[in-house]
């Protein structure tokens, strides 16, 4: 089939309904200039071709294709191969003056810069503005007449299969590609009969290489379960992502779903009861090592900020991994933990009771009383608290997850961040106490307290009736209150430079907070949450000025920022009620992976064996892949999914009937095609038929390439035979099958 060109293994197209994205492109190309193929079929689905049929039928325009149509392809439509020069003469066709730039580069899809010599059948001259032939155009214009004209033309020309369009917005596109993205499953077989080379790239193959992100579901299930190569669901992308994790990290909810179901292996099955493993290499954070996989689709579902995030984490296979987590080690982790940040708190708490009234006593020295003995050693015991917490339960996380891992962690987890510090402000009092500087040592103390307590945040985010709050105070922080104090902050500093110059040079300002500039601006703060007094504003330079100032600070800020804050809290009030309970799985699925993080590699191998199942033996090369046995009941059974699909089919089938039945009668057509494949069909009515039923092309198809055929499938081509009739007022008179020395069956049909 000669050589093939760098085109059209290149050739980027995905499927869609009726070839929607075709026709767009297409829609593009200019019929109106002086372009004889367009004279012959334009987009329009006009042409001097389709006239020809139309006004003269078939014979007509086969006479028309092989006494016309011949000079316009390369050696009379034998072919030849063509080079980059053929190319660039279509191109500047129509151009009197080409000016080159030899220094600009070619882009990247320039069909120059990857060009192979291929052969060609349809002339580059004759070529139209996509650089498409005859047989293109008639394929993308998809009719009846189209596709029947397509036949004609490689029935004497089959060399025009061998074709390509050149143009650069469609550089590949073949006729079969082009026969695919419309669904015409006849034509596809007239080219592959004629030659056309089935070995070029299209939809699946290429998608892959260019990085293309598709959410064809059932391309992906046809690729699993391919009965030659079938293909691997876990192979990754320069990102790390499975198809699997980068539909989850796209949110996609349907197609996580479903590649989730296609990627179970059922061991047993009773009515709608299903028992099946689901792999954790792509789903768990677990690695079967006990390592953290940190683009699993948990991780994923965790750190993502969309609706559907929440929806994959709520219910189904997920839910139930967390289920199986939680009770295999999380509970246990969760009440220890809990334990021991009481008895620290409690310590704590003491220590800061037991302080001395007396500013002027030391904290460091004799104890002069019980107070001090036991304020002594509560003190102590919070020391050696944190200092369990920092190096035996932090440095164990470090060791487990590495530096970087912990980091990453720790900082998605504000309450446990917070601690974190507080507990190193702790160890920082230390100095002070020792050098006696009490005052540094309570400024110190003063933040560590608080943060200390911030950790039961973390807690209560597993419980259900405070998760959603703990969720909503995270996001009002975050969200809400970041983008007011952004805005506040701005006419805060400008209106405080206003009231600073204000009152400077005042009498009685040395005893009001607008003395200094930091003063003013915190009096201004006291003004926004409404502690003021308006006769101050009488004692400036210019108490007329001040007032209006004034006016406009309590209009902007009070009253439109502060309402506008509120609104904004209320909206994520509403959101996170109305997700409250997705929002509290979402909540204590995070507090599960972090005391998953806390357990040591080994530990945690151990629990990843204890919750899931060996699906396949480890080896040197590939880990020990594991599983996650669900058992669950299905909406129906095999017998109603058989049922479902027979219906189906019958109603498909009953709309292909429908179609034909309008399109026109049995004729000398299929009189024709049955004798040349040994289907004898004796007629006593000269009708004309336009299309075939699918049976009875399959039929076809399998007597040509000298496949046994069934006697069912006989049947079923004379029963459509019989109904097809019936329907054109022609009565079937007999019906007979009779067998061949070959195996085969004729079909007799007799009509009255």
């Amino acid at each position: 089939m000669g050589n093939t060109c760098a085109s059209c293994t290149d050739f980027s197209f995905s499927k869609t309904a009726s070839g929607s994205v075709l026709d767009r492109v297409i829609s593009q190309a200019s019929n109106e200039d002086d372009c004889l193929l367009y004279k012959l079929a334009d987009y329009k689905k006009g042409g001097e071709l389709i006239n020809v049929y139309n006004n003269g039928g078939q014979d007509e325009a086969e006479r028309f294709i092989v006494e016309k149509l011949s000079g316009l392809m390369y050696n009379n439509g034998k072919g030849q191969v063509i080079n980059r020069n053929d190319y660039l003469r279509w191109k500047f066709q129509n151009r009197k003056h080409v000016a080159v730039n030899v220094e600009e580069k070619p882009g990247p899809h320039d069909p120059l810069t990857r060009w192979l010599d291929h052969v060609a059948c349809w002339q580059m001259q004759y070529r139209g503005s996509l650089g498409e032939s005859l047989l293109h155009v008639l394929i993308i214009c998809d009719t009846v007449i189209h596709t029947r004209l397509s036949r004609l033309l490689l029935k004497h020309y089959p060399m025009l299969s061998q074709d390509v369009v050149e143009g650069e917005e469609y550089l590949g596109a073949s006729a079969l590609h082009l026969s695919i993205a419309y669904n015409n499953n006849d034509l596809i077989q007239d080219l592959v009969d004629a030659g056309a080379n089935i070995c070029q790239r299209a939809i699946v193959r290429l998608s892959l290489e260019i990085k293309a992100v598709h959410s064809a579901t059932s391309m992906f299930g046809y690729a699993l379960k391919h009965p030659k190569v079938p293909a691997s669901n876990g192979i990754m992308n320069m990102a790390g992502l499975t198809p699997l994790t980068l539909s989850c990290k796209l949110a996609r909810t349907s197609v996580f779903r479903e590649m989730l179901e296609l990627s179970a292996r059922e061991f047993w099955r009773y009515s709608n009861i299903t028992c099946s493993a689901y792999p954790l290499s792509a789903l768990d954070t677990l690695l079967p090592d006990g390592r953290t996989n940190w683009n699993s689709v948990l991780f994923i579902i965790l750190d993502g900020t969309k609706e559907e995030h929440l929806d994959m984490l709520d219910g189904g296979i997920i839910q139930k991994l967390l289920e199986e987590k939680w009770k295999t080690f999380a509970r246990k982790q969760f009440m220890k933990r809990l334990v021991i940040l009481s008895i620290h708190l409690i310590m704590l708490s003491i220590s800061i009771y037991l302080r001395p009234v007396d500013q002027d006593k030391p904290l460091l020295g004799e104890a002069e009383d019980w107070q001090d003995v036991a304020r002594y050693c509560f003190e102590g015991g919070t020391v050696v608290g944190v200092l369990s917490y920092l190096i035996v339960q932090q440095g164990g996380e470090i060791l487990n997850q590495g530096l970087v891992g912990f980091l990453k962690q720790t900082f998605k987890e504000p309450a446990k961040l917070i601690f974190l510090i507080s507990n190193l402000l702790i160890l920082a009092c230390i100095p002070p106490r020792m050098m006696g500087d009490k005052q540094t040592e309570e400024a110190i103390l003063v933040f560590a307290v608080p943060g200390s307590w911030f950790l039961l945040m973390f807690f209560a985010g597993a419980i259900r009736l405070t998760g959603p709050f703990v969720t909503m105070v995270y996001l009002m922080i975050t969200g809400d209150m970041l983008t007011f104090f952004v805005i506040y902050s701005v006419i805060l500093s400008g209106f405080t430079q206003s009231f600073f110059f204000l009152y400077k040079g005042s009498p009685d300002v040395s005893t009001s907070l607008y003395k200094s500039y930091p003063s003013t601006w915190m009096a201004l703060f006291q003004i926004t949450m409404g502690d003021y007094n308006y006769a101050d504003l009488s004692y400036t330079v210019y108490p007329a000025l001040s007032k209006t100032v004034f006016t406009v600070f309590m209009v902007l800020v009070p009253i439109l920022l502060l309402n506008m804050l509120i609104a904004m809290m209320g909206n994520t009030y509403a959101h996170v009620i109305e997700q409250s309970e997705k929002e509290w799985m979402k909540q204590w699925a995070k507090i599960v992976v972090t005391l998953e993080r806390a357990v040591p590699q080994k530990a945690a191998r151990n629990y990843l064996e204890e919750y899931s199942i060996q699906l396949a033996p480890g080896d040197d090369i590939n880990p020990e892949q594991r599983g996650f046995m669900v058992i669950k009941c299905k909406s129906q059974t095999r017998a109603k999914q058989r049922k479902g699909a027979v219906i189906n089919w019958k109603s498909y089938s009953e709309v292909k009937d429908d179609q034909i039945r309008l399109s026109g009668a049995l004729g000398a057509a299929l009189d024709a095609i049955a004798v040349a494949h040994d289907l004898d069909m004796t007629l006593t009515k000269d009708q004309s038929i336009d299309e075939l039923h699918d049976p009875l092309r399959q039929l076809v198809i399998m007597s040509e390439n000298d496949k046994t055929v069934d006697k069912s499938q006989v049947e079923i081509v004379a029963n459509a035979a019989a109904k097809i009739a019936n329907q054109d007022s022609i009565k079937p008179i007999s019906i007979n099958l009779e067998q061949q020395n070959d195996g085969k069956y004729k079909l007799i049909v007799i009509f009255s």
